[in-house]
């Protein structure tokens, strides 16, 4: 799935680079990722030792760093 929504964030740094708000950004990194991510959480939730949702917490911390993103996501906490 980590390989899947990369590929989505194409769409996010396009959108970026022709001034979208972070507002608007954030709307799409919701519609477009964090939907598949919440997805399959529950089957992520009984993964050996959290391996997996430590990379969606990664992938999602990387995110708002570069600025797609408006609000800090914790999977591990939402589990």
């Amino acid at each position: 799935m980590i390989s899947k929504v990369s590929t989505r964030l194409y769409i996010l740094r396009v959108r970026k680079y022709f001034g979208y708000s972070l507002q608007e950004l954030t709307l799409l990194f919701d519609s477009l990722i964090m939907s598949i991510f919440m997805y399959v959480i529950e089957v992520w939730a009984g993964a050996y030792e959290c391996k997996y949702l430590k990379q969606v917490d990664k992938f999602c911390s990387r995110a708002q760093k570069y600025g797609y993103n408006a609000s800090k996501f914790n999977c591990i906490e939402e589990v």
